[in-house]
């Protein structure tokens, strides 16, 4: 399983982070892999991005952050003024539900190569 948060769907850095992970699904799939992403954004909102961008994977809403919170990926932003916010990130999970890969702070693109190594390298492990 693969589970990438995103900040706020329809914005320039999610679009691109969901379009590779669309675009990268077939070798995705071929792993067996389930793909998720997660951000605080209304279940309405998510199901129109989805449509809009065809997104062949499911989204998942955390309004109140205890997905995000649990999984390290919410916090305080940079900068001169402290707000919260998701941190843009990717977890691989195993089919033990053992995190085997993640990274909190990951680009948009390089979300998705991090996710294929990481199930490329338990490919070859089994």
């Amino acid at each position: 399983m693969i589970i990438f948060a995103f900040p706020k769907a329809g914005t320039p850095g999610c679009n691109n982070q969901a379009c590779e992970f669309r675009d990268e699904f077939p070798k995705l799939e071929s792993h067996n892999a389930v793909v998720l992403g997660v951000s605080a954004d209304s279940p309405t909102e998510l199901l129109s991005w989805k449509m809009a961008k065809k997104l062949p994977y499911d989204l998942l809403s955390d309004p109140d952050h205890t997905m995000l919170k649990a999984y390290g990926a919410w916090g305080m932003g940079f900068g001169i003024i402290k707000l919260p916010v998701i941190t843009r990130s990717v977890w691989v999970i195993d089919e033990n539900g053992i995190i085997v890969d993640m990274e909190i702070g990951v680009g948009p693109k390089s979300s998705v190569e991090r996710a294929i190594r990481a199930l490329n390298a338990q490919a070859v492990q089994a």
